[in-house]
């Protein structure tokens, strides 16, 4: 946020979107997508049409998946106590909202969002 709000535009990829022109991108994409809005920073994805969910049209959406990371972030971890109260779930996409994204850009060509 501190960076983001001297710039003049954001671009992310897109893991999926859908029809609506919500993107999907990891963990603090959603975040991003919140303070460019705040800050009127435009925000552009970038990504091949392949990319599209068009089960969207027709209402199928994707749950939220959760990972637990716990093995991944503590395996080299000599003391496993230290594990105890830690939640080490995190989600894997998190969607950013079309109403957060100017448009979408792909092979060169610029789709803007209503």
């Amino acid at each position: 946020m501190y960076y983001l709000k001297e710039c003049d535009v954001a671009l992310m990829g897109a893991e999926t979107f859908y029809a609506d022109g919500t993107g999907f991108n990891t963990t603090g994409s959603d975040i991003v997508g919140l303070v460019c809005s705040y800050y009127k920073i435009p925000l552009y994805f970038l990504t091949p049409l392949i990319k599209l969910d068009i089960r969207s049209i027709y209402g199928h959406y994707k749950n939220l998946k959760i990972s637990d990371l716990t093995h991944k972030m503590t395996e080299y971890w000599s003391n496993k106590e230290l594990t105890k109260g830690i939640d080490f779930t995190a989600p894997e996409l998190l969607g950013v909202k079309a109403k957060h994204i100017r448009g979408v850009l792909q092979n060169r060509v610029l789709f803007h969002l209503p």
